[in-house]
Formats: structure tokens, C-alpha cells, sequence
């Protein structure tokens, strides 16, 4: 490098601003230009320090090493006029980072030892370490805000891996107890008994397993579809996705009709006689006790309690779309002691609220959709 443009580079630092045109040719002489080319370390830590750089072009990222999981995290970002590798002018300890080139570039370099030669000989260089001191410090805080960034994020994946774990040790909990208690209750109970008298206190006892799996979690109530934000546009979509399947539902009625003999004598409505109940008022007793009790409870197992943690968990592109299935197949599984029919049944229909559920992140909506479905075609067409 020769002079002019050495004077252009230290105009533009205020590193070396006061000195004379004898001071800076002084410096020159003790100062020596480096290339390096992309990806390419400058230094790396732990090495011996005996020298610190100005950036003249390119830019530079200062790199600190995780020992525990031998991770690199950038600490910094620099270019041009910046200067790199000046702690170690004071301590003359080893590197404290490393530093690696992300473009093409050019930088000076100036030795420790040399430096101190010439502010021993003459004083106003004193006024260099000094700004050094300055910028230093600057950088000193500009690390501990990313070193607090780092730390917060590592706070945060390990209550992360606490939530998974934890959510798997009770879903395969819940599916063990519910495989032994199923076992136990065909052995015990007689075999016309209704499927309701299993299912329900199934269905209750799996819901407190989600209410408990919540409060041992360190996930916040919306992770598992607890929360009101958006429920006016929730309600309002799931009507309105919701009202089309009614004619979906009749129409594959009617298929089933025309092409299972099984279903020949079947009617296409029935509103009274698919649920088998003693009464008009047992019936509407039970609509509204499937509709206000049964539903939000089986939306908060499948989407509450398996979908929206398994969302929050998975990483990827399709990360939703695995969630939506796996709790689905999970759910659906529960209902393999009925028949393998509505096992079948609920699973596909189950595509479709973890669909509406993925949408607003509410039990409201996906709540409201499950009652409409149920009611329409368990109530009234009979499927």
C-alpha cells in the first residue's frame, strides 16, 4: 500500500485521526496489507495474538466457538474502516474469537509490538490506543447484547425439549391406559352394552390428561388452542366451510344407499331412529349434551392436546400438514374398539377440523365446526 492511499484510509478512520504526515508514514512502515479470500479465517481463537487489522474492503464476521456442542455463533458483523482483533492488545492473551472473511478482502495489519515501539518514542500515539480503548468498549457491548440473545434462545429450546418430552410421556401414557382399560372393560362388561358408556368417561378421562399435560407445560395456553384471540372470524369460517358438507354428507348417503345393499332399506333422513334413543326428549337431551359437552372435549384431545403441540414441536416445511395427520391417526386409533368404520370416518373428518383448527389456533371455531358435522349427520341424515 503506498501512501496516498494509506492517507485516504486513515481519513476515513478516527482511529488515527491527529496525526502528522510523519506520525502516519511512521505507521505505514510498521504495517503490512493482507488479502483473504471468502470463507477464509483471518485468525482463529485460541490462536496467539500478535497483531490487529483495519478492514480496508470486504466484510468480516467475528465468530465465538460453543465448546458443549462445538457450534460457532456470529458475534459480529464488520466492513470497511472497521477494526478486528484489538482485544488482545491489552491482555496479550490467545484470540477470544475467530474471524472469518464472507467476501473478498483486503485489510492491514499492524503489530502489537510495533505499536507500542512508536508510543513510547512518541506520544500522540497514545491518542491511537486511546480510540481503540473507545471502540473496544463499543464492541464489548455490542457482544454482550448478542451473547444475552444467545442465552435467551438456548433458555428457550431447552423448556422446549422439556414441553416434548413431556408431551410424549403422556400421550403414550393416556394410549397405554386407554388400551388397558378398553381390555378390561370387554372382559368385565356385557356385550350389548352401549359403546357410549365406554367411550365417554374415555373421552372425559383423556381430556383431563390434556388439562394436566397444559399446566405441566411450559408452552403458553395458545399452543394448544386455549385462547379467544380471533374467535369471531373462527366461528364465522367454520359455518361457512362447514354448510357445504351437509350436501357432501347427504349425497354420500345417498351413494351408499344405491350401492350397498347392506343400506338398501336405508332412508336418506333419519333423524330419530340412527341413534336408536327411547324418546324425542332423550334425543334432544342428547344433541345438546353432544354439542356443548362432547365436541369441545374431543377438539381439545385431538387438536388442543395432540395437533397444536405437535405444530409447535416439528420443524420443516410441512411441519403443519404432519401435525394435522399424526393427531389425527393418533385419534382415530381411539376409536378402533366402536368399528373400524367410524375409525375410518373420523380420521378423514378429523383432516378437515385440523385443517379449519390450523387457521386460527382456536378451539372456538374447530369446536362449533364438530357440532355442525355431528349434528347434521348423526342426528338428522343418520350416516
Amino acid at each position: 500500500m503506498n501512501f496516498v492511499e494509506f492517507n485516504e484510509l486513515i481519513a476515513k478512520n478516527n482511529l488515527f485521526s491527529g496525526l502528522s504526515e510523519k506520525q502516519l508514514k511512521l505507521l505505514l512502515g510498521v504495517s503490512k496489507e493482507i488479502h483473504i479470500n471468502p470463507g477464509t479465517y483471518l485468525v482463529r481463537e485460541g490462536d496467539v495474538a500478535v497483531d490487529f487489522f483495519v478492514i480496508i474492503e470486504g466484510d468480516m464476521c467475528v465468530e465465538k466457538q460453543e465448546v458443549s456442542q462445538q457450534n460457532n455463533h456470529d458475534l459480529a458483523r464488520l466492513g470497511p474502516n472497521d477494526i478486528i482483533g484489538e482485544v488482545s492488545l491489552f491482555d496479550r492473551g490467545p484470540r477470544s474469537a475467530s474471524i472469518k472473511a464472507l467476501t473478498k478482502a483486503r485489510l492491514l495489519s499492524i503489530a502489537f509490538n510495533e505499536l507500542t515501539f512508536l508510543a513510547e518514542k512518541d506520544k500522540s500515539f497514545n491518542g491511537v490506543i486511546a480510540q481503540i480503548v473507545k471502540g473496544l468498549s463499543q464492541r464489548f457491548r455490542q457482544s454482550n447484547e448478542t451473547t444475552t440473545r444467545i442465552l435467551e434462545k438456548q433458555i428457550n429450546e431447552y423448556k422446549l425439549r422439556v414441553s416434548m418430552s413431556s408431551f410424549i410421556v403422556h400421550v403414550l401414557m393416556a394410549m397405554s391406559i386407554f388400551v388397558f382399560a378398553l381390555k378390561w372393560l370387554s372382559g368385565e362388561t356385557s356385550a350389548v352394552i352401549s359403546t357410549t358408556v365406554i367411550s365417554l368417561p374415555m373421552t372425559v378421562a383423556l381430556a383431563f390428561v390434556v388439562i394436566f399435560m397444559v399446566k405441566q407445560s411450559h408452552l403458553p395456553p395458545q399452543a394448544f388452542g386455549l385462547t379467544l384471540i380471533d374467535w369471531r372470524h373462527a366461528i364465522l369460517e367454520a359455518v361457512i366451510f362447514t354448510l357445504p358438507l351437509f350436501f357432501f354428507i347427504v349425497l354420500l348417503k345417498w351413494i351408499v344407499i344405491h350401492w350397498v345393499p347392506a343400506y338398501a332399506h336405508r332412508h336418506l333422513f333419519e333423524p330419530y331412529s340412527s341413534l336408536q334413543m327411547p324418546s324425542i326428549t332423550w334425543w334432544w337431551l342428547t344433541l345438546f349434551f353432544y354439542c356443548l359437552i362432547v365436541c369441545p372435549l374431543q377438539e381439545l384431545i385431538a387438536r388442543g392436546g395432540l395437533q397444536g403441540p405437535l405444530d409447535v414441536f416439528l420443524t420443516g416445511k410441512h411441519k403443519t400438514a404432519k401435525a394435522i395427520l399424526i393427531s389425527n391417526l393418533i385419534f382415530s386409533m381411539f376409536h378402533l374398539f366402536i368399528s373400524m368404520q367410524l375409525a375410518v370416518i373420523v380420521f378423514f373428518a378429523g383432516l378437515y377440523f385440523g385443517w379449519l383448527y390450523a387457521r386460527h389456533r382456536t378451539l372456538v371455531g374447530v369446536s362449533l365446526a364438530h357440532a355442525l358435522v355431528g349434528t347434521w349427520g348423526l342426528w338428522f341424515v343418520g350416516v
